[in-house]
């Protein structure tokens, strides 16, 4: 009897962490998502909208506003039909300590990759897993952050603005002295202007490209939907924490209830 104690209590105690993981999971990726979409490089073409071009006074205008917590919405409460909505889907929202501590951290991704490393080592002595398997998960959630911050460096590093000034330069020079290369070259009034025509907006093209991949993560049409990305990682998540899992997992004994 005691040791049927003991094992519904192991069952409780992976059933709260395997809870909190997934919540918090989901809480980790909705920060991510927020962070590259909302990184230095998007706030500085914002600002520029405001005649407001020095990084300084980019700093300046995000340390007044603050720790202001991404749009949320439960999972429970979410609709595919209003995906072109800005809410990040979430299975729990944030408790008030959450928000105390987030408030006061300078990186909320990295605290709440502190929270679920927490978890998976306090979870430790009830997992019948052998350690080398075990430290696979660190190198996994190791792999992810690399990742994540090798994104951050593309949202917040600026492209150098000398060197943005320079080709600006030269695109215009290009322009100017284009047509007159083409009509010498050429001798005719109709290819002439034609090719003139195609060789200026081929360089023009590959200029706006340019300017579009420099800040990949924004909110604009061609950006990247990190929104998207937010929502399939949570769905794989819920796919996890299905009840029909257990059935399949331990199909001849009574598994782990459905978080």
């Amino acid at each position: 009897h005691a040791r049927k104690n003991n094992d519904d209590e192991k069952v409780e105690s992976i059933e709260e962490k395997q809870r909190r993981l997934r919540a918090n999971f989901a809480l980790l990726s909705t920060f991510s998502a927020d962070r590259l979409s909302n990184g230095d490089n998007q706030r500085m073409e914002e600002l520029h909208a405001h005649r407001i071009r020095s990084r300084a006074a980019m700093r300046v205008d995000k340390e007044w506003k603050g720790f202001q917590l991404p749009e949320m919405v439960e999972r429970g409460e979410f609709q595919r039909s209003q995906i072109d909505g800005q809410a990040f889907v979430v299975f729990e929202r944030p408790t008030r300590e959450q928000i105390q501590v987030l408030s006061r951290t300078f990186d909320a991704v990295s605290t709440v990759m502190y929270w679920i490393i927490w978890d998976l080592v306090d979870c430790i002595k009830d997992l019948d897993v052998p350690p080398p398997i075990q430290s696979r998960m660190y190198q996994e959630l190791s792999n992810g952050m690399l990742g994540f911050y090798n994104c951050l460096k593309i949202a917040d590093v600026p492209f150098p603005l000398p060197y943005a000034q320079l080709l600006g330069l030269l695109l215009i020079a290009f322009s100017c002295l284009i047509p007159f290369y083409v009509i010498i070259f050429t001798s005719s009034a109709v290819i002439g202007p034609i090719l003139c025509f195609f060789l200026f907006e081929s360089l023009w093209c590959l200029n706006e490209v340019a300017k579009e991949l420099e800040n990949p993560f924004g909110q604009d049409l061609n950006d990247i939907s990190v929104l998207d990305f937010h929502i399939r990682f949570v769905d794989v998540l819920e796919d996890v924490g299905l009840s029909e899992q257990n059935l399949v997992l331990w199909p001849h004994s009574p598994g782990v209830s459905s978080c």
